[in-house]
């Protein structure tokens, strides 16, 4: 497994497309070995992931997880190499928007006890849609005042759903399958961190290779926020699915 999501990585980093084949060949045939040794010696029940229910809400979990990762590494570029803010400028952005999902977390728990997981979830995730796609129309202002208000919305539907998330895929599971479960929701959310911080330093070098060090930053940081915008709004669809159907 760790020769698995290790070779698979550094294919995303790869920057070559022998290099990139290498890894991806060596990580397959590492996935390989390891179903089959599962088979006979189970470390993970696999069948976890038929569940449709646990399945979906994972899913909407890790485009979460690959969010965080991913915009700690872009906003902070783009303050400091397009917009030309200092270093501890672009650090201190990230902090307002931390400090709210922080506040929240305990909140949406209270929540979830009290009116059940759905609309704390769903409400999360369109205030979450709704703050990405402020940050996309308002990056090209360089003001700090609306783009800390546009990721304070964006972490504001984060705090609201991230931990329900978590709780309702795993509350999917029978009492015999949940330490699987959580098995696979820490692991890929390690996993799924890594990769989404590899392909967003992927696609910022690859518009500073084409356009140059600043606009391609520019760039580069629209497209990655187009994506997650587009990658939320995915998962707010298989969520919304299978929140309804369960009512």
């Amino acid at each position: 497994m760790a020769i698995t999501f290790t070779s698979f990585i550094m294919a995303l980093s790869a920057g070559s497309g022998i290099v990139f084949a290498l890894f991806l060949v060596i990580g397959l045939v590492s996935t390989l070995l390891f179903l089959m040794s599962n088979r006979k010696t189970p470390l993970l029940q696999i069948s976890v992931l038929k569940n449709s229910r646990f399945s979906s809400l994972l899913f909407s979990l890790l485009i979460y997880q690959a969010l965080l990762l991913g915009l700690s590494f872009v906003l902070p570029n783009y303050l400091q190499i397009s917009a030309g803010f200092r270093s501890s400028t672009a650090g201190a952005f990230m902090f307002p928007g931390a400090l709210m999902g922080a506040l929240l977390a305990p909140l949406s728990g209270r929540l979830l006890d009290r009116i059940g997981a759905n609309k704390p979830i769903l409400i999360g995730l369109i205030t979450t849609i709704v703050g990405i796609g402020m940050l996309i129309g308002l990056l090209h202002t360089n003001s700090l005042v609306l783009l800390i208000g546009a990721h304070l919305i964006l972490m504001t539907g984060l705090g609201l759903s991230y931990s329900n998330l978590m709780t309702c895929s795993l509350s999917a599971l029978p009492s015999t399958q949940i330490s699987d479960g959580n098995a696979f929701v820490n692991t890929f959310q390690q996993f799924i961190g890594a990769v989404a911080t590899a392909l967003v330093a992927a696609v910022i070098s690859f518009f500073q290779n084409k356009y140059g060090f600043i606009a391609g930053t520019t760039s580069g940081a629209w497209v990655v926020l187009l994506i997650f915008f587009l990658l939320l709004v995915a998962s707010t669809i298989v969520a919304l699915s299978v929140l309804k159907k369960k009512n």
